[in-house]
């Protein structure tokens, strides 16, 4: 395998508006690879998602972020019919949240996966890619809150194949929902 195969980054524009006068856009990239062929994928820029408001340039002219990042924990594992283990999948769901415009709404920033360990059985391969579905004000007009659906993809490949989603809904409040995990 070659290195320029590990570290290809799969990235897909989307231009989701919420149609109100809080308008909210992810500025960043919607869909990322974290997992290419049993390893983690390498960029030297920070892969992530955010939701602000379509009015301004960066995060930076946001105030009253959370002072550190919400980071949500999981593991998906995989055992074949044997009932052998065959994928563990160790992973954060990280983001910023509560950034403010002028003393309103609550915004996120940094939505991103983070693998933190992966172990897969010889023979199979393992791929994994986070897509923000979604961007919306679960708020008012006057005080928005941003909301990001938050897809992590996976698939899992030998002789059969397994894929599935954990889907996830983040808060500009900094609530975190788990939607599914298939």
């Amino acid at each position: 395998m070659e290195d320029s195969d590990r570290n290809t980054l799969t990235a897909t524009s989307i231009n989701t508006f919420v149609d109100d006068a809080s308008t909210l856009f992810n500025k960043a990239k919607s869909v990322w690879s974290i997992i290419s062929k049993n390893a983690a994928t390498v960029d030297l820029h920070t892969i992530h998602g955010n939701v602000l408001p379509a009015n301004i340039n960066s995060s930076l002219d946001l105030q009253s972020w959370s002072s550190s990042p919400v980071s949500r924990s999981s593991t998906l594992t995989i055992y074949n019919r044997l009932g052998l283990r065959v994928l563990r999948f160790d992973y954060d769901l990280e983001f910023l949240y509560g950034g403010s415009l002028n003393g309103r709404g609550a915004y996120l920033d940094g939505i991103t996966v983070v693998p933190s360990r992966t172990t897969v059985a010889w023979c199979y391969v393992f791929n994994a890619n986070v897509e923000i579905t979604s961007v919306r004000n679960v708020g008012t007009s006057d005080n928005p809150v941003a909301a990001a659906h938050v897809e992590l993809k996976y698939q899992l490949k030998a002789l059969s194949r397994a894929e599935g989603t954990t889907s996830f809904d983040v808060k500009g409040d900094g609530r975190v929902d788990i939607l599914h995990m298939k």
